[in-house]
């Protein structure tokens, strides 16, 4: 099966500009048995997991769909004034995508991951919608955010006007946001971190909660870093988990 690499650039009233994506597609769009947005850690973007783990080759060999939006350092929020991350991505490319590709429409057929930020990201979107995704993972997901304030501001990251705030944003509020979803609605999690990362103690109570409540879930943890030397160790084997592997 061959494969289709598409760079959209399409207007956006919510960003106020031509945000950025890549979409990775098998040579057949519609023949995708499953889709997946992947999301960026921060400081980064699409290219840096394009360029340190191979999900082109992976995608192709698994008929994976894969759409990689451009988040900038928004942990995946709407903070206002052009800068509406989450509605662009739900309520612009996606309807967009799902009409390229219509597994990206279909809940069982489509997942929700991302690394570092972009965990936390995937974590608070798929679990504030879960009637839209079938799974969801998180590696090395920085889901606390009173952690990942202190790491921005003492990095000097370039965050949006009002990031102070987001330690209380409802949305960022993992625990309870995993207690609200419905029973019926509850999808499988696969989460990864490694132990000496400065996340693990918050993947770990996370994925303690989600388990006592009830979810499907996957953990995988031992030595590793917040770093690219662990994420190309276990980006893989989410993908294949995203695309139904076992």
């Amino acid at each position: 099966m061959g494969q289709i690499s598409l760079r959209l650039e399409l207007p956006s009233r919510f960003l106020e500009r031509r945000p950025e994506a890549v979409l990775l597609l098998p040579e057949r769009a519609g023949e995708a048995k499953k889709a997946l947005i992947l999301l960026h850690g921060a400081t980064e973007g699409p290219e840096a997991i394009l360029d340190n783990c191979p999900v082109e080759r992976l995608t192709e060999e698994l008929g994976l769909a894969v759409l990689l939006p451009a988040l900038d350092n928004s942990f995946g929020l709407d903070w206002g004034e052009g800068l509406d991350y989450r509605s662009w991505l739900l309520l612009e490319l996606l309807p967009k995508v799902r009409e390229l590709c219509p597994a990206f429409g279909v809940r069982e057929r489509c997942a929700l991951g991302g690394i570092s930020m972009g965990g936390f990201a995937a974590l608070s979107i798929a679990l504030s919608h879960p009637g839209d995704f079938g799974g969801v993972f998180s590696v090395s997901g920085a889901l606390n955010p009173k952690r990942s304030s202190q790491f921005c501001r003492i990095g000097q990251i370039t965050v949006p006007p009002g990031f102070s705030a987001f330690p209380s944003r409802p949305e960022a509020q993992l625990p309870a946001i995993l207690e609200a979803v419905p029973q019926s609605d509850r999808m499988p999690l696969f989460l990864a971190w490694g132990e000496e990362d400065w996340f693990s103690r918050d993947n770990e109570s996370f994925a303690e909660k989600a388990a006592a409540l009830g979810y499907p879930i996957r953990t995988e943890h031992g030595p590793g870093l917040h770093d690219w030397s662990y994420w190309r160790q276990t980006l893989p084997r989410a993908l294949r988990w995203a695309s139904g592997e076992t």
